[in-house]
Parts: C-alpha cells; structure tokens; sequence
C-alpha cells in the first residue's frame, strides 16, 4: 500500500522511495524507467503486464507532465485490463482502494512533475 506521497518522494509500506517506480498489490516495489523521461510507451508498461493484473493505474506526477502514448493505452486495453491514468497523488488513492478490495493492481508511479 502506498503510506504516503509527496512531490518526490512515495512510501510503500513504510520504506521510502525517490525515485519512479511500479508498484504491485502484493506489495512489492521495482524501479520504472521510462525510455522516454515524460512519455509512456509501449516498452515501459511491459512489466506491468507481464505480472497479469486487473488493472494498471499510471500516475502521470504531481503536476501531470507524464504523457501516457495512445500505442500505451492501446497495448493496456487489447489485453482486457482496465487502465486508470491521473496525477500521481489521485492515482495513489486508487492504486491503494484497488489493493485493498483485493484486486490485482499495478501502479507505475511518476514521483516528480
């Protein structure tokens, strides 16, 4: 669950990350790198769909800079996954309201703008 979000810096179950990561429901935590800073392509939401969740949420930063492409979207929707993309403190409480109804939820987590 993530404990806490500030421009920055994200808590997942009390340890501290400053850095853009993924996130998934069983609490674990990889590093997300992006081949593109601001853009998600296709490549950078590979990970999540490898771990076959229900959904995806991407959150795009404090201020919403991060531009999800529509070959993104496109790949997360083929797939029959639900997609929720919003700034990251939004997307924080729906990654953790999925979580905790028990669903299969990734969250890659833009931390800065």
């Amino acid at each position: 669950m993530v404990n806490r979000y500030e421009f920055g810096l994200m808590a997942i179950n009390g340890k501290e990350y400053r850095h853009d990561i993924a996130v998934f429901w069983d609490g674990s935590v990889e590093n997300w790198l992006r081949e593109i800073s601001h853009d998600v392509g296709v490549n950078d939401i590979e990970l999540a769909i490898s771990k076959n969740p229900e959904i995806i949420v991407v959150g795009t930063g404090a201020d919403g800079v991060i531009n999800v492409s529509s070959e993104a979207t496109k790949a997360i929707i083929e797939k029959g996954l639900n997609l929720v993309i919003d700034k990251t403190g939004r997307a924080a409480s729906v990654f953790n309201e999925n979580a905790a109804e028990g669903k299969r939820v990734v969250g890659l987590f833009h931390l800065t703008c």
